[in-house]
């Protein structure tokens, strides 16, 4: 059947087919389903990334409906659910991986304020919020004269929007980078970033990067819960409206349609901070895991403990289901009826025709005393909300973009000397990367570092030995896609970096 990858918010066409029990038996970890790349996809064109080959082994970790740790029926859990928020203040949050349905349906269960941990862009001016929430069509990269490219590095993060590049520089397009990493054989201009000056630098980037800004110019950045507002801006202001922001999640772009707004969510930092302080007593996460998101998972855990009521409604099992009170396991996305919405502002089908998780929501709200919604009409209010009678996966609909104002930047630098900085990928938001660290040359030959060997770092007080690569990246950072035990932050302060024998690992 064709579907939707539901790896990010890039969109890929592929096609799923359940396997025969006999391949099931030969490789049961690969789950029921096998990928077949869909050549007429507009979006991806055929080609699949790393998630997208590897997505039998995702769509493997099904969840399964529990209470209060012990499995029961789907229809035990969502009643289970509705008592147990009842009378309670709960908080709703969700990133948006499933149909624009389904976000109707908690949005009518949340009262209309479903939190996307999005809050950082709450300092950002309203009037440019259509351009965070769609970007330029992809085609539109291939005709560029120029690519400014802010901490997106393709071949790492988003390995399809570099076709586009790629196309666009056959083109005779220049492109420049400014990331914690440098592309390889990429970009015309490279500024890497430090950690004591990362934000100043960016607040400065248009006298940097002059040549490549004016008429043809295309900004391209990412946008997910843990994104600096000085990133965001800084792509605005550079892209004055050409710019398109990449997402980690499945339908984060309709997510962001829906919501109309972000100016009153919370960052997630803070929602752990209100949960901690008692301030937030019921939560309910919808298809998504605090745990594997939050660098610092051991305090998010700890936090979740203090909640009166978790409900989480997944069809993935993560770190939190087992933690939560109740837990509501649908159908997976491949069997989802509804539509998602991709970076670009296209509409697609996500192929199936299953609503169990929509049904869940709608019951929840029916015995909180919400008003029902049907399918077709959640599906009809999004198709006015985009502004088109039908769906048609090979037309981007037209989005009204307002201008806006240059957005401010406080040229920030810190007396950070090394620090660990994290870069997430699709694989890092579902805690798939494996544990290892990036290091330039310099710092492995100044601190003699062993082809072989492990590294220790250490920060706060905390030490971790992770496997290493050497890579371009400055002297004054150590970067992980990966979930890093000793990093608590995006940007973690380092006290040591040395060289560790694997012998000395075993003894330990």
């Amino acid at each position: 059947m064709k579907s939707v990858c539901p790896g990010c918010n890039f969109g890929c066409g592929l096609y799923l087919q359940p396997k025969d029990e006999e391949m099931i038996a030969l490789d049961y970890r690969r789950g029921i389903l096998e990928v077949d790349f869909k050549k007429g996809s507009e979006v991806n064109e055929g080609k699949l990334c790393k998630f997208g080959v590897e997505l039998p082994e995702y769509y493997a970790n099904k969840a399964v409906s529990k209470v209060d740790g012990s499995e029961v029926e789907f229809e035990k859990a969502v009643e289970e659910a509705g008592k147990r928020l009842a009378g309670k203040d709960a908080v709703f949050l969700s990133f948006g991986d499933s149909t624009c349905e389904e976000l109707i349906a908690l949005s009518k269960l949340a009262d209309g304020k479903i939190e996307s941990g999005l809050g950082a862009l709450s300092d950002i001016d309203e009037t440019a919020y259509m351009c965070m929430a769609v970007g330029i069509p992809y085609e539109d990269i291939e005709k560029a004269n120029s690519i400014v490219l802010i901490n997106v590095d393709p071949y790492a993060q988003y390995p399809l929007i570099l076709r586009r590049i790629l196309r666009a520089k056959e083109n005779g397009c220049k492109v420049a980078y400014v990331g914690w990493r440098k592309p390889r054989n990429l970009a015309d201009k490279v500024i890497l970033l430090s950690p004591s000056t990362w934000i100043k630098t960016l607040a400065e980037l248009e006298n940097e990067l002059s040549e490549f800004l004016g008429e043809g110019c295309v900004v391209i950045s990412d946008l997910h819960p843990h994104v600096h507002p000085a990133q965001v801006k800084t792509a605005l202001n550079l892209g004055k409206g050409n710019v398109l922001f990449l997402k980690p999640f499945a339908n984060l772009t309709g997510l962001m349609l829906l919501k109309s707004s972000v100016s009153d969510d919370r960052t997630l930092d803070n929602l752990i901070s209100e949960i901690e302080e008692g301030n937030v007593k019921a939560l309910f996460v919808h298809e998504a895991d605090l745990i594997e998101v939050m660098p610092d998972s051991e305090r998010v855990k700890e936090a979740l403990q203090k909640l009166e009521v978790l409900v989480v409604q997944t069809s993935r099992a993560s770190p939190i289901t087992e933690m939560a009170h109740v837990v509501i396991a649908p159908e997976q996305l491949w069997e989802k009826k509804g539509v998602v919405v991709n970076n670009e502002g296209r509409i697609l089908e996500v192929g199936g025709e299953r609503t169990d998780g929509f049904e869940a929501l709608c019951k929840v709200a029916e015995a909180l005393g919400k008003e029902k919604i049907e399918f077709d009409d959640a599906h009809k209010q999004v198709l006015e909300k985009v502004g088109v009678d039908v769906v048609n996966e090979y037309t981007v609909p037209a989005y009204e973009r307002k201008e806006y104002p240059a957005q401010s930047i406080e040229a920030q630098e810190s007396d950070i000397e090394t620090a660990l900085v994290k870069v997430y990928t699709p694989f890092t938001w579902r805690d798939m990367e494996g544990q290892y660290i990036c290091l330039s040359i310099n710092t492995i030959a100044s601190k003699g570092i062993m082809k072989g060997n492990l590294v220790t770092v250490g920060a706060n007080g905390n030490e971790g030995r992770y496997p290493f690569r050497p890579d371009d990246v400055a002297d004054d950072v150590v970067l992980t896609f990966g979930r890093i035990d000793i990093a608590k932050e995006n940007i973690t302060p380092l006290e040591k970096i040395e060289n560790t024998i694997w012998t000395e690992e075993k003894e330990e």
